[in-house]
């Protein structure tokens, strides 16, 4: 059987993983596989994974390769871990979880302390960003038809920046919704909602539809390239965004979960 695999730790992200994850194998019809590495005291998290009937397997090494060996094992579709951020303000993904992402080939989802959503169910709705780029096209292609056929609801977003803006954007309404539909019919399926469009910081308007459309989850594809002026996208919404975020490889696709991001 499929494996989603949640590594936990004592922080304040402890429970929301382990409820991401269980939501997530629900919906893939898979089985929850908690780890935690070992560190001073794992009682918190022995306990809630406890209390929600998972039995936790305690590792011991450098928590980075640990995850990242553990992620790489055949039967595992998905990795979901805490973001290690504070619950009030900024609170930056952390060095453990960005390493571990940069590292993994397989999605990973990561979950913020103060998270507002569980992930996706059969009936929620997950928002899928697009740039547009054929990198992007092929993994979101997988995403919306795994996520769609799972009866999850998608919303589509595309966001222009001062560089990007088109031509029709202060013109006639019918030349932006030619441009919504053409669009939408290359990178959703046609089950999708219709594509939102947005102007201005592409991280901050990833947040603002998350919250409008009452988003369970924010799925994005990315380079793994953490270098000075690559992934803000990514970055912003990691530090952001009240509900998981799926990060998907855009160059190693080896599952069918899927999403769209800033390369």
């Amino acid at each position: 059987m499929t494996t989603v695999l949640a590594s936990i730790d004592n922080s304040a992200a402890c429970r929301p993983v382990l409820e991401t994850a269980q939501r997530l194998a629900e919906l893939l019809h898979a089985s929850v596989r908690a780890v935690s590495v070992r560190e001073d005291g794992t009682n918190t998290a022995v306990e809630i994974a406890a209390s929600l009937g998972l039995n936790l397997r305690v590792l011991d090494g450098d928590p980075i390769e640990v995850i990242t060996a553990a992620l790489a094992e055949p039967d595992v579709l998905v990795g979901v871990v805490g973001a290690r951020g504070t619950p009030a303000g900024a609170r930056p993904a952390g060095r453990a979880t960005m390493a571990i992402a940069m590292a993994t080939a397989k999605p990973l989802v990561v979950v913020a302390p103060d998270c507002r959503s569980s992930g996706p169910q059969v009936g929620s709705r997950v928002l899928v960003p697009m740039d547009g780029t054929e990198a992007s096209a092929q993994a979101m292609q997988e995403t919306s038809e795994l996520l769609s056929s799972a009866g999850v609801d998608l919303v589509g977003l595309h966001v222009f920046d001062r560089l990007t803006m088109p031509p029709f954007w202060d013109q006639q309404a019918h030349a932006a919704e030619s441009w919504r539909r053409e669009f939408g019919a290359r990178f959703l399926p046609a089950s999708a909602s219709p594509l939102e469009l947005r102007t201005g910081s592409p991280g901050a308007r990833v947040v603002e539809v998350a919250e409008e459309e009452q988003a369970d989850l924010i799925a994005m594809c990315w380079s793994q390239d953490m270098t000075s002026g690559h992934a803000k996208t990514v970055q912003d919404v990691l530090d952001r965004a009240h509900v998981p975020v799926l990060l998907l490889p855009m160059e190693r696709i080896v599952t069918p979960t899927s999403g769209q991001a800033d390369p």
